[in-house]
């Protein structure tokens, strides 16, 4: 349960990040935002222990770089989905 709350947390600090990072038109304001990075905050995670690089255990900074590429591309992907 810990884990779960810990990458909710980091899914906050990792959707913010990516949108510093990769700012844009994505509609939906910062709610969005939120739902993106705590999604990509667990698909991060998820492929970082998959391939070995980061871990789901924890708050340390492999997790929130795994985070934030995972929200960054979340990020990417709603934004080519939603276009018209």
């Amino acid at each position: 349960m810990w884990n779960f709350i810990v990458w909710i947390a980091l899914g906050l600090v990792a959707g913010a990040l990516a949108k510093w990072i990769k700012p844009g038109d994505q509609g939906g304001g910062c709610l969005m935002t939120t739902i993106l990075g705590v999604i990509g905050a667990f698909v991060g995670g998820w492929l970082g222990s998959f391939l070995g690089i980061g871990t789901t255990g924890g708050f340390s900074f492999s997790s929130i770089i795994t985070a934030v590429v995972g929200a960054l591309v979340v990020l990417w992907i709603y934004d080519k989905v939603s276009k018209k």
